[in-house]
């Protein structure tokens, strides 16, 4: 197992946004922006692209075992909601 980088509420906080359902403890392990190659632990940034909207991977996301998703729509969790996912992972 990849050792913890962040935790929920620490990438919450640079990510300007709120946490929805979940742990602000809960290890964070790494980023993903692509459900294929997503280890579990990390977050699953989801934003629209030019061929797809990453939004639509969410739930696959979570099945591959995401400590959670980071999201401009609404998501029941556990997730971050940010006003931009793309600004958001800038941040």
């Amino acid at each position: 197992m990849t050792s913890p980088l962040w935790t929920l509420g620490a990438l919450a906080d640079a990510a300007g946004g709120t946490l929805i359902a979940a742990d602000p403890a809960t290890p964070v392990t790494g980023l993903s922006i692509d459900t294929r190659t997503l280890q579990p632990g990390e977050v699953f940034f989801a934003f629209p692209g030019v061929r797809m909207d990453g939004h639509t991977f969410v739930p696959d996301a979570k099945r591959a075992g995401a400590a959670a998703v980071v999201v401009a729509q609404d998501d029941p969790g556990p997730a971050i909601r940010v006003a931009d996912g793309l600004q958001a992972l800038r941040d």
